[in-house]
This record gives structure tokens, C-alpha cells and sequence, in this order.
């Protein structure tokens, strides 16, 4: 049963962090991120909509769409 746990830890805890996908209107100047691609906030966005990690959303200093708050 101990070699069993060491394996199942070893396994599971060498994994990479999961990233959370976002996003964005690809125009000259986005403002909002968006948790889904179906979100009314994009809607209006007349230029495709690209996916990111949140880090990078963040790193852009865009905001989460007031619709998905």
C-alpha cells in the first residue's frame, strides 16, 4: 500500500499548473477578457476572436468583461 501512495504521488505531483484559457477581441486595442467564447461581450467584435492564458491577459493589464463578473 506505501509503494502504491509514493507512486501515486510522484505521478500527480510533477504535473504542470493547468492554464485557464481566455478570450480576447483581436483588434488594434482590446480592453476586456472574456471566460467564454460565446460571451455577448464578443458579440461585437468585428475581428476574430483569439484564445490566451489569463496570465498573459493579466500581463496585458486587460480586464474581465463587466457581463461575466
Amino acid at each position: 500500500m506505501k509503494t502504491f501512495l509514493l507512486f501515486f504521488v510522484l505521478l500527480t505531483g510533477n504535473r504542470p499548473p493547468i492554464k485557464t484559457v481566455v478570450y480576447l477581441c483581436d483588434s488594434t486595442n482590446p480592453k476586456k477578457y472574456h471566460l467564454k467564447n460565446d460571451c455577448r461581450g464578443l458579440s461585437r467584435c468585428t475581428h476574430h476572436i483569439i484564445e490566451i492564458t489569463l496570465e498573459v491577459a493579466k500581463k496585458r493589464k486587460l480586464e474581465l468583461c463587466k457581463l461575466e463578473q
